[in-house]
């Protein structure tokens, strides 16, 4: 990161300012509409963002050359990562990238993954926690995480539930224009309907029917609840010189009594109760 300097500690001050009004508005915003539950638990919201923020989240996108392919972050490979390249919102990497990028992007995930927002989430999603644990007085850690995603042509991942730990997604979809609307995360659901899967694998596009697809907007949000129902994907990209860009949020479950593993964040590590 490049020397600091006043200006660089007012444009700091500045963006903290903007990602918390940016934080207040997307609870807002989430707040206004219902879950849709007609297959699994999700939302889909245009302007998530405050219009100005998020022109900031687009002049501070990290260029292509800023990420790193998936299958080199030593996180699961398979389906699903080839032709798909991430920037995790830690110090390290944040500190990587130039002087007002790496500002914006420590005041972003300073606000987005504190514990006013993680609160904000966790209350929204009780019922639909108590449900998945049946209502059992169980303790449980989860962890945040928050990547930046750009998928290129040919990406695709066929329908799955994600991993069995994971609570909540939150995809917020940051292109340039809408001219990539057709691109964005589809919902499916098996032909074999009594078909149910705990999460991990990754099934062909041929075992299930596709609801609906999220329209890809600019500042539009698709947030989930996982089950063992929640599946989705993305068809394949079929266009060249595409650049798909994407901010994925992540609350993720780790029981008290199991051990961690090489993902395990200590620093956005929290408990949560299931009643």
């Amino acid at each position: 990161m490049e020397s600091f300097s006043l200006d660089a500690e007012k444009f700091a001050l500045e963006a903290e300012k903007l990602s918390l009004e940016a934080e207040q508005h997307v609870e807002a915003r989430m707040s206004d509409v219902n879950f849709i539950e007609t297959s699994f638990p999700y939302i889909y919201i245009e302007n998530i963002f405050p219009d100005e923020y998020y022109k900031l989240i687009r002049e501070y996108w990290p260029g292509a050359k800023q990420f790193t392919s998936y299958e080199d972050t030593g996180r699961a490979v398979g389906h699903g990562t080839l032709n798909r390249n991430v920037l995790k919102l830690t110090t390290d990497h944040v500190n990587s990238l130039g002087l007002k990028q790496s500002l914006f992007w420590h005041s972003f995930s300073d606000s987005f993954l504190s514990d006013t927002f993680y609160g904000y989430l966790t209350d929204r999603l009780r019922p639909y926690i108590e449900q998945r644990f049946e209502g059992n007085q169980v303790k449980y850690l989860t962890d945040s995480e928050i990547l930046l995603i750009k998928d290129e042509s040919y990406y695709n991942i066929g329908p799955h539930t994600d991993h069995p730990r994971r609570l909540f997604s939150m995809l917020f979809y940051c292109p340039a224009d809408d001219r990539q609307r057709h691109l964005g995360t589809s919902l499916y659901t098996p032909k074999d309907k009594s078909f149910r899967c705990k999460g991990g694998p990754h099934y062909e596009f041929d075992k299930f029917d596709r609801l609906t697809t999220m329209p890809f907007l600019p500042n539009s949000l698709f947030a989930f609840v996982k089950s063992d129902i929640s599946f989705h994907g993305v068809e394949s990209i079929k266009e060249k010189n595409i650049e798909r860009d994407l901010l994925l949020h992540n609350i993720r479950l780790k029981e008290i009594k199991g051990g961690k593993d090489k993902y395990y964040d200590e620093l956005n590590t929290r408990i949560v109760y299931t009643s």
